[in-house]
């Protein structure tokens, strides 16, 4: 089974995350670029602190990266894609783009957070999220052509002594790749999620679905902060299909290809219910303890099957 097929019209989006420290972001002038005579499909501007880029391939769309060099919860930053509009001109994003307004550090599309029990005495939960924490020391424009740009934040947060993270876009696909480096402190119950926090206006919940490449598509339990396993055996990689109310598009689709160090037995996932306007889902990577290593997540947003 073909997890990827050629979707003429498809936008198609990944990203991967590896956990390390921050680099230097505050949110810099963008560098003049090279331009060709084709006329550009992705256009890159700011917002304030905020990176934006916008495709006007059909069925265009807008994507609003957190760019605050000293991440706070009023000022997000890392790199966090904090907003997704479906078209480009729509209004509202599919995601809640406001750090604080939902439990759990809950917000964004791919807000990456760890956490950890120390065991004491008295044993206490520590976690700190990336999104509202880290300090971004290097903003790069690595790449800008009409039809491809490349973004580079690099920076650390808590307990992470550097982390790298690029961002490449074209027309139909966001790619991530996040390298962070854990500095060695372990504790027990560790774990690592990825938030996204979608309006429950534009995603149905309670029809979400789940699949492999062996596996047909399967319904996702729901249940408010309940934490599953992946049903009937389905592993890396594997796809959430999130069916949409509203918009150019039938459905986002996200694919996982790693999470943590891809140990099947620590992968977990929450899906909740809609709760004050809003579905949270985010996979989790459970482990014993933290070692000293470099954490890798790889995943992909497909913006699928438009109407």
């Amino acid at each position: 089974m073909n997890l990827w097929p050629p979707y003429p019209r498809t936008l198609f989006a990944t990203l991967v995350l590896t956990t390390a420290g921050f680099g230097n972001a505050a949110g810099p002038a963008l560098p003049t670029a090279q331009h060709s005579a084709t006329v550009p499909r992705l256009r890159l501007s700011r917002d304030g602190a905020d990176y934006v880029v916008t495709s006007t391939a059909p069925p265009t769309w807008k994507v609003v990266l957190a760019g605050t060099k000293q991440a706070t919860n009023e000022h997000p930053g890392a790199g966090t894609i904090r907003a997704l509009h479906l078209p480009a001109n729509a209004a509202e994003s599919v995601v809640e783009s406001t750090p604080g307004k939902f439990c759990c550090a809950g917000w964004g599309l791919d807000h990456l957070e760890w956490r950890y029990v120390d065991p004491g005495p008295p044993s206490k939960g520590i976690r700190a999220p990336s999104g509202t924490r880290a300090v971004t020391e290097k903003f790069e424009l690595v790449r800008e052509t009409p039809d491809e740009i490349t973004l580079r934040f690099t920076g650390h947060w808590q307990n992470v002594l550097r982390f790298t993270r690029t961002i490449t876009l074209n027309p139909r696909r966001l790619a991530v790749r996040i390298e962070a480096d854990w500095d060695g402190r372990e504790g027990a119950h560790s774990m690592w999620w990825v938030m996204s926090l979608f309006r429950a206006s534009w995603v149905e919940g309670a029809a979400v679905m789940v699949r492999d490449a062996d596996t047909p598509a399967v319904p996702l339990p729901i249940a408010r902060g309940q934490v599953f396993p992946l049903p009937n055996g389905i592993g890396f990689p594997y796809e959430v299909i999130f069916p949409l109310k509203q918009g150019p598009l039938r459905q986002l689709v996200l694919r996982v290809a790693q999470h943590g160090d891809n140990t099947p037995a620590g992968l977990r996932y929450e899906l909740w219910p809609e709760i004050d306007g809003y579905h949270m889902f985010y996979p989790r990577w459970v482990i014993k303890g933290f070692k000293q290593k470099t954490y890798v997540f790889d995943y992909a947003w497909r913006f699928d099957d438009p109407l």
